[in-house]
């Protein structure tokens, strides 16, 4: 899992317009293990995460992770020609994919089986998670998530009752059935 590629993700992504100039280039290949460069351009739409957006106030600071830095203001993020070693990193996706990420849950709960055993939240990926054809990456910040299809992608790594070789293991048995279909004992 230590070499599996590294890519941006967002859950629950929250639209924003980022008022930079000119054309943003960041080759991140580096610390990606896979090659990526970053491509904004000008005046782009670019989304961040419910999460990280409810802990964002007007008017801060922080880092639109290996990129540049931002005010957030409204809707809107301006860059800023500052950066400081401290300052809040959020990830964000300019141009991805809509998919959703899939949380499992403990199968069974005080002995019957958990109907609710699986959560679906939708996300925005990078777009190069598809052209390089990967199966298990790394969204940085979320965790290591199992590509099922080109619209669902498991939590594997951490998840409440599996660790990656169980969840890996079990996914295709577990996602290929019909909740409809299963028995309630």
């Amino acid at each position: 899992l230590s070499h599996a590629p590294h890519f941006f993700a967002v859950e629950e992504p929250v639209m924003f317009r980022l008022d930079n100039e000119h054309e943003i280039v960041v080759d991140v290949s580096a610390k990606s293990n896979i090659e990526r460069v970053l491509k904004v351009k000008p005046r782009a739409t670019v989304y961040l995460s419910k999460n990280d957006v409810a802990l964002l106030k007007d008017g801060e600071m922080f880092r639109l992770k290996d990129l540049v830095s931002v005010v957030k203001e409204g809707n809107t993020l301006h860059v800023v020609d500052e950066f400081s070693p401290k300052m809040k990193k959020v990830n964000w996706v300019s141009q991805g994919k809509e998919v959703s990420f899939v949380y499992v849950k403990p199968l069974f709960v005080d002995g019957r089986f958990n109907v609710n055993s699986k959560e679906y939240k939708p996300a925005l990926v990078e777009q190069l998670v598809f052209e390089k054809k990967v199966d298990v990456v790394q969204f940085e910040r979320l965790g290591f998530y199992k590509r099922l299809d080109d619209e669902h992608f498991v939590k594997t790594h951490g998840s409440s009752m599996f660790g990656m070789t169980m969840c890996t293991m079990m996914t295709p048995c577990i996602f290929d059935m019909p909740i409809k279909n299963r028995s309630d004992n």
